[in-house]
């Protein structure tokens, strides 16, 4: 399988990772998830509540 196939696939495949909700009402995403997505601090997200769970988006410019 050449690298970008590889990459496709490991990208296709659904990360489960668990974390806490804090006091204040905060959730850590995991370093991995952000790195791939190119989250950094400060970012802005939309969170959207779907029948699945929340969904997070990144806020237009």
């Amino acid at each position: 399988m050449g690298p970008f196939r590889y990459y496709q696939a490991q990208m296709a495949r659904s990360e489960k990772l668990t974390t806490t909700v804090s006091t204040n009402g905060q959730v850590t995403l995991p370093s991995a998830m952000r790195k791939r997505r190119g989250w950094g601090a400060g970012m802005r997200l939309q969170a959207e509540d779907t029948p699945e769970g929340v969904l997070l988006k990144p806020v237009p410019a």
